[in-house]
């Protein structure tokens, strides 16, 4: 076997699509993220750091660091999480995370281990939890979203469904950091088309935006992406949390598996919403960013 590449950059070829409007936001930029890195791909988690770069978790435990490509230079950079080179698949496998933006910390799930990490920076291993909640949620469908709310309370949604055939999945509405032991709320959320909850992020408003996804494997694999918007204040026990769907990634959008979401507030009163793909690492999937401008996020 050849010695891993971790040195070889990164390519983003502008897609060059039309600006449209999609719901509520409108499509501002397409890039489509090559590289030869052995850390590059399988992207299911996405941030805009403080710091202003965007912020990409695979399910390998690695990183993606960089320059919003619409600002020049992306300057990327690639890593791993702490220790990440010395656990199984159970332990590496991210598909959400959250911030702290007045502080930088970072907290990130994995799916594998139903577990939550809290990372201060990135060059030291984080503390873990493994919520209760959590553990009979399904290796292969476990915590898939998760946001951090201005008032320092989190929301956890499962991808696996509560009931064969159903349209619902379980979430967790917990008063503090998963990490202080603190005891969720129970809820649930109904979803349409069989879509699942892939990612999350707050809104300042107070709302968040919930990515939802759903997939057909014949007669080829292909993607159906949704972004639906959810206000925390309505989150009963034992209930279902009220979403509405506003948005559709149809064409021209191009189709993938799009698995991460993330935000930023600009000076102007709008917000960039931000998507990355994950390829799976598959030929036949992409890793595709997208750009979208929103006015209504205030």
């Amino acid at each position: 076997m050849p010695e891993p590449d971790f040195s070889s950059g990164l390519t983003l070829t502008d897609l060059a699509l039309e600006e449209v409007q999609i719901g509520p936001f409108a499509l501002e930029g397409a890039w489509h993220l090559t590289s030869e890195n052995d850390h590059f791909g399988g992207y299911s988690a996405l941030l805009y750091r403080p710091d202003g770069r965007l912020l990409a978790g695979s399910d390998a435990g690695r990183l993606l660091s960089l320059t919003p490509p619409d600002e020049g230079d992306s300057k990327a950079v690639f890593g791993a999480f702490p220790n990440a080179e010395n656990r199984d698949k159970r332990d590496v496998d991210l598909e959400a995370m959250t911030q702290d933006i007045e502080g930088g910390t970072l907290w990130a799930a994995y799916e594998r281990s139903n577990a939550i990490d809290r990372h201060a920076d990135f060059t030291q291993v984080g503390e873990r939890a493994t919520p209760n909640e959590m553990a009979l949620w399904s290796e292969f469908s476990g915590p898939e979203a998760m946001a951090r709310l201005a008032d320092g309370r989190f929301i956890v949604l499962a991808e696996q469904r509560t009931r064969f055939g159903g349209d619902s999945h379980e979430g967790l509405l917990f008063p503090s950091d998963p990490l202080t032991g603190a005891e969720p709320l129970v809820f649930q959320l109904a979803t349409p088309d069989e879509m699942r909850p892939v990612d999350m992020v707050p809104v300042p408003d107070g709302r968040v935006l919930i990515l939802l996804r759903n997939y057909d494997l014949l007669p080829w694999p292909s993607w159906h992406v949704a972004i639906a918007v959810a206000d925390p204040a309505e989150i009963e026990e034992g209930e279902n949390w009220p979403i509405e769907v506003f948005a559709r990634l149809d064409a021209p959008i191009p189709p993938d598996n799009y698995e991460g979401i993330a935000l930023k507030q600009r000076a102007d009163g709008l917000c960039d919403i931000w998507l990355i793909s994950d390829d799976n690492f598959s030929l036949f999937q992409r890793t595709l960013l997208l750009k979208l401008s929103w006015a209504d996020c205030f």
